[in-house]
């Protein structure tokens, strides 16, 4: 993951601020939700996750991990 300084950005306030990506590659995806591999793929052809297919890569959005995860956190 990148940090980056957003001193002098307008609304941001000063000091470090970490960026978190738009989308995820399955490996990124993978780290980030600590699911498998052929986990994710089955969730995807199943239509329990959502991507988006540019090329030949699948990018998983940010918010479709969370949407995957946010029921379990309200369980919890």
């Amino acid at each position: 993951m990148e940090t980056k300084s957003t001193k002098g950005t307008a609304g941001q306030g000063e000091g470090t601020m970490r960026r978190l990506p738009v989308a995820y590659g399955i490996k990124d995806a993978v780290e980030a939700i600590g699911l498998g591999r052929s986990t994710l793929y089955e969730m995807m052809q199943k239509g329990t996750l959502r991507f988006v297919k540019i090329g030949r890569r699948r990018l998983i959005p940010a918010d479709a991990l969370m949407a995957l995860i946010e029921p379990e956190l309200r369980a919890a």
